[in-house]
């Protein structure tokens, strides 16, 4: 049997590649480019969706680790990226200081 998901936004079933690993991320092709992580539990897979922010240089996508938060630090093109979150979201500003974990894209 093909493992498979529910998009958490769209309700579209996901068929995951036989050999996925748990904490992977896949796309739902349905919603416009969403990240989901995918997680196994007592032989039942979900998803969630995986927080993304572009880059504001070049525009790159960045996924996000599960444990971030705003003040966190991302690296893309050589800059430092200050992470924050208003209105479901999360955005990436140019900053000079690091204030909280850094994750380098």
């Amino acid at each position: 049997m093909t493992p498979s998901v529910r998009c958490p936004d769209c309700g579209a079933v996901i068929e995951l590649p036989t050999d996925i690993e748990c904490g992977t991320v896949v796309e739902c092709l349905n919603c416009a480019g969403h990240g989901l992580r995918v997680r196994e539990a007592c032989g039942a897979w979900s998803a969630q969706l995986a927080y993304r922010v572009s880059c504001p240089d070049c525009e790159a996508i960045v996924t996000l680790p599960e444990d971030a938060k705003a003040g966190d630090t991302i690296y893309c093109c050589g800059q430092a990226y200050r992470l924050t979150f208003a209105y479901g979201a999360f955005a990436a500003e140019r900053c000079e200081e690091n204030h909280g974990k850094t994750y380098v894209a």
